[in-house]
């Protein structure tokens, strides 16, 4: 196996992050040996309690003296050394020694705040006087400059508003450790640079979004490995693609996620974002495309959401919040909008928990469906708000927490039934991009909407990286956000993966790395495609649904076409059965939405089992 030495001044916890990066398995080298330059150091401490060899030295013999004993001790006896808060300069014999096997992590965006002082606070408050409006961290070469050698990586986070540079300095160390350990990888694997690393991916989730998303990740030729936790019957069925138990242990996840060298995880649904999983995985040292615990609030709490809209100057419907015993206020308030409100509960209630009242009696039945548990605690707390009307519009934007891509739109049918009659649903289909949508449209959305929306993460300093999922209301007085969703929806996402680059696993880990591309390299021709996906239900859904039904063999994925598994399981034999409500997503494009709606139902043509439900009218509005 590959050694490298570790070069330390301070505390150590850098170090510490790679000794145990050594014993689970995440460094793919040894600690041979480590070095400080002060006779007692956290580093030291760390050193001689994991049993690696020390070598005590004094920064005071000067840097000549000390360059000269690392070089004694460590010639042809490690391939790397890695300066780890080293405060020494070093110099030859070492360098020469070493010439392309030294680096150094430093907690700026090199060749910006480097050189001579540059250093621990120093360093961030230098940053931040500067009125930059990120910073990050670089792994760079070593040589005879300061802070001068070729970078070798770098990660940016944002600046924000009232930063101190102790905050500053705490959300960069965040990402310095995993940057370090990645650019060690990177060199011993013959790469480059980490951000040119071979993507082994993990997607978390088992419906017909995971199903999509882990089909478009195949595209990309940078994909070497791709998992699906837990998955379904239909990335079961996809080349390349392994389906693999969901731990219920979070510790077991991130041993799993390790044994199989995962560096990207998309989380796909809402839940385990809003319980903090893409948090604490990204502080193991994932990049996760998915946003922070405090991101996922805007998702997670409909109050929450409104209130950050409100206090952000995001244009929205007027609203109130009320809970379980304020039943009276709640109608007296309804009684203000005359009873023309939306009744949404607080919490996650799997897209259906949005109830849409115009009377009295509608009103009452909404809110003792909400306070009376109706959707398993989720309406403890309601908002109402004013029913706005108008057609509705999905918007999507990747971002890294300081710059944006704004996606292809798209436009569901949330109704069971032809005409927009029946039950809400998670989604009967969705075209993309939606419908009629001019460039006014969308500029007004980024003006009224999007870019308010990023000023205030900024200014709550909310770390989000993911994608951001606008549900509009294209009203008579301009666009007006109606909800945030903080994942990829579903069924927009089948929509909208044939629309986008191939390079798309790519485009994730960067946007997860903190480092999005400054624009969409979108393949030719695709910008003129349009989607259409039809849902086919079980028989019941969305009131109940039947399982275990066999579905007829899927048919192959097309130039054209792609059926889509939402809930479906596969058999020993290979088979697929019914598992869920929502059981397929067919999918197709082409030239125009008129083509790409003749070529989805043809597919639904195609495919057939007990019960099985369609509207007939997705793609017409």
């Amino acid at each position: 196996m590959a050694s490298i030495a570790v070069l330390a001044s301070g505390r150590g916890s850098t170090l510490a992050y790679l000794v145990e990066g050594a014993a689970s398995g995440a460094l793919k080298a040894e600690i041979s040996m480590v070095v400080v330059d002060r006779p007692s150091t956290g580093a030291a401490s760390i050193a001689e309690k994991a049993s690696i060899p020390l070598l005590l030295l004094d920064r005071k013999e000067g840097s000549s003296v000390l360059s000269r004993k690392i070089a004694e001790s460590l010639d042809g006896k490690v391939d790397l050394i890695v300066c780890a808060g080293f405060l020494s300069i070093l110099t030859d014999p070492l360098l020469k020694a070493f010439r392309g096997r030294i680096i150094n992590i430093h907690p700026s965006l090199l060749p910006d705040f480097g050189g001579m002082g540059m250093h621990g606070m120093h360093v961030h408050r230098a940053v931040i006087e500067s009125g930059c409006r990120c910073s990050g961290c670089s792994v760079h070469l070593v040589d005879d400059g300061i802070d001068s050698g070729r970078v070798l990586a770098r990660r940016r986070v944002p600046v924000f508003s009232g930063d101190s540079p102790e905050a500053l300095a705490s959300r960069v160390g965040e990402e310095e450790k995993p940057l370090l350990l990645e650019t060690i990888n990177a060199f011993f694997a013959g790469e480059e640079h980490p951000s040119a690393a071979k993507i082994r991916a993990a997607v978390i989730g088992k419906g017909g979004r995971e199903h999509a998303l882990c089909w478009k990740l195949l595209q990309d030729e940078d994909i070497c490995s791709l998992a699906a936790l837990p998955g379904n019957g239909g990335t079961a069925l996809l080349e390349g693609c392994d389906n693999l138990p969901m731990p219920e242990d979070e510790d077991a996840l991130i041993d799993l996620l390790r044994g199989r060298e995962v560096n990207l995880v998309v989380v796909g649904p809402e839940v385990p974002l809003v319980e903090g999983l893409g948090m604490r995985l990204r502080k193991a040292g994932f990049a996760v495309f998915g946003p922070n615990i405090e991101g996922a609030r805007l998702e997670g709490s409909k109050a929450f959401a409104k209130d950050f809209m409100v206090r952000h100057g995001v244009a929205t419907a007027d609203y109130q919040v009320f809970l379980a015993g304020e039943q009276e206020k709640a109608l007296g308030y309804a009684a203000s909008l005359d009873w023309k409100v939306a009744v949404k509960a607080d919490g996650l209630a799997a897209g259906k928990g949005v109830l849409l009242c115009s009377s009295r009696e509608e009103v009452e039945k909404a809110l003792d469906t909400c306070f009376g548990g109706g959707f398993s605690g989720a309406g403890r707390t309601v908002v109402i708000e004013e029913l706005l009307t108008g057609p509705e519009v999905s918007f999507f934007a990747l971002t890294d927490g300081i710059d944006y891509l704004l996606l292809p739109s798209a436009r569901d049918h949330k109704r069971a039934l032809d005409g927009d009659r029946g039950l809400n649903t998670g989604g009967m289909g969705s075209v993309a991009p939606a419908p009629g949508l001019s460039s006014d449209i969308e500029e007004a959305f980024t003006k009224a909407i999007l870019l308010p929306t990023l000023r205030g993460l900024h200014e709550d300093a909310i770390l989000f990286r993911g994608v951001l999922f606008f549900g509009v209301m294209l009203t008579s007085k301009g666009p007006k956000l109606l909800e945030y969703n903080v994942r990829f929806g579903d069924p927009e996402t089948q929509s909208l993966m044939p629309l986008l680059p191939s390079d798309f696993a790519r485009l994730l880990f960067d946007c997860a790395r903190g480092n999005l591309p400054a624009s969409l390299a979108a393949d030719r021709g695709k910008e003129r495609l349009h989607a259409c996906t039809v849902v086919a239900v079980a028989e019941g859904y969305p009131e109940s649904a039947e399982r275990g039904d066999l579905i007829s063999p899927l048919p192959p994925a097309s130039d054209h076409s792609v059926s889509f598994v939402s809930g479906a399981e596969r058999k020993p034999d290979g088979s697929l059965v019914t598992a869920g409500g929502r059981v397929l997503s067919l999918t197709a494009w082409g030239e125009d939405a008129a083509a790409a709606r003749t070529a989805a139902y043809d597919l639904v043509q195609r495919v057939s089992f007990r019960g099985m439900h369609v509207r007939s009218d997705i793609g017409l509005f």
